[in-house]
């Protein structure tokens, strides 16, 4: 998979043609790994399918941006988040919404005109 980091902390992921600002991603990756810890004690199903935590998070944080996104602007929100980190929150949200894709959840592909 094509891998592409960009000045202003951005990454591209090849196949699905998205970019990702590098602070979301760590929240989206952060968000998938606490999920797996509640469905893995939760689920032996899960567990079987999904042994490693660390395989998991690599291959599906990207289901976890919407979240990221929205977490994050709580942060801001947030009367005892630190205004040094509100002001990172801020620019990485803002840069992202920015990117391509970064306003819609999902992409339509393959229309015919």
């Amino acid at each position: 998979m094509k891998r592409i980091i960009t000045p202003n902390g951005v990454e591209s992921h090849g196949s699905d043609a998205r970019l990702v600002h590098n602070k979301i991603k760590e929240a989206a990756q952060e968000l998938a790994g606490a999920h797996y810890d509640a469905l893995a004690s939760k689920s032996t199903q899960f567990y079987r399918d999904h042994p490693s935590q660390k395989i998991f998070v690599r291959t599906e944080w990207k289901h976890y941006v919407k979240d990221a996104r929205a977490f994050l602007s709580h942060l801001l929100a947030l009367s005892t988040t630190p205004p040094d980190q509100k002001a990172e929150i801020y620019e990485a949200l803002k840069l992202h919404n920015e990117l391509p894709w970064s306003q819609q959840e999902t992409q339509i592909v393959n229309v015919q005109h």
